[in-house]
């Protein structure tokens, strides 16, 4: 009776610990960008008790070399799996380009795929950040219509660089004595990444919340919103939050960006 008495009291333990504990952030930046430019963000998720882990994305600091876009995606996915494989549910956060490689990154790892009861935890949610939430078959390049944004430039060794205003266009509400360091540092993205399309996004199976920044110029609100309604249309399950920044509140707002982050992983 008593081994009874101490297995029940060991099996109520264990499932207070796993319906309590905080789940694991993967966070995926988006282009030109490392996760250093993120530190604001990242920072004040840890204060709030949150683990967070992030890649330097391939494609972020290279050329035009194929299929670097699945090397991103590899590397969110081993972050993925080693929460998983520890018994802690993940929220994958993505911003801006981030969310292409992201969402495949998370297929698989949904609770339906990965099971009850064998130690294992799950992606239990998706968070897009003013990220690109395409259509399976459906490229950056192909919604622009074959083109870039004026503000870059397509180089020879297949490297997109901004040569442009891209403190308006990424950062316009943003202290420019911020922004300055902030731009100097940026790499030159992977044309590769404009091409790359979504074979089996994770927001299919995986229920997802999408943070709508107003006053984008980079992801202008209306393609947002269009991305939204897609997924919907899909089958998606998507909540929306607004915030009335440019396409960079993790600088601009940092601390009401961690509110309304600590909000939605408050209810997974």
């Amino acid at each position: 009776m008593t081994q009874l008495y101490k297995h029940i009291e060991t099996t109520f333990t264990k499932t207070i610990m796993s319906t309590t504990r905080k789940p694991a952030i993967v966070f995926v930046h988006g282009s030109w960008h490392t996760p250093a430019h993120y530190a604001p963000m990242t920072t004040r998720l840890t204060a709030s008790g949150y683990t967070v882990s992030a890649a330097q994305m391939p494609s972020s600091g290279s050329s035009g070399h194929s299929n670097i876009v699945a090397k991103d995606i590899a590397a969110t996915r081993t972050l993925i799996e080693k929460h998983v494989s520890a018994g802690e549910d993940v929220v994958v956060l993505m911003h801006s380009m981030g969310g292409i490689s992201g969402s495949e990154a998370a297929h698989g790892f949904d609770r339906r795929t990965m099971g009850e009861g064998n130690g294992k935890g799950a992606v239990v949610r998706l968070i897009y950040l003013a990220s690109f939430l395409l259509p399976v078959g459906m490229s950056v390049f192909k919604a622009s219509e074959g083109k870039l944004d004026p503000h870059t430039r397509l180089n020879d060794d297949g490297g997109v660089t901004i040569i442009d205003d891209a403190h308006g266009w990424l950062y316009g509400d943003v202290d420019p004595a911020v922004t300055a360091p902030i731009i100097a540092s940026l790499n030159r993205q992977s044309f590769d990444s404009w091409k790359a399309e979504p074979r089996n996004p994770a927001w299919l199976d995986v229920p997802s919340t999408f943070i709508l920044c107003e006053k984008d110029q980079a992801v202008p609100i209306v393609y947002q919103e269009m991305f939204v309604e897609g997924a919907r249309k899909e089958g998606a399950v998507i909540e929306t939050v607004r915030l009335g920044t440019s396409h960079s509140p993790f600088l601009s707002r940092p601390d009401e960006l961690n509110e309304v982050l600590c909000g939605i992983l408050e209810k997974v």
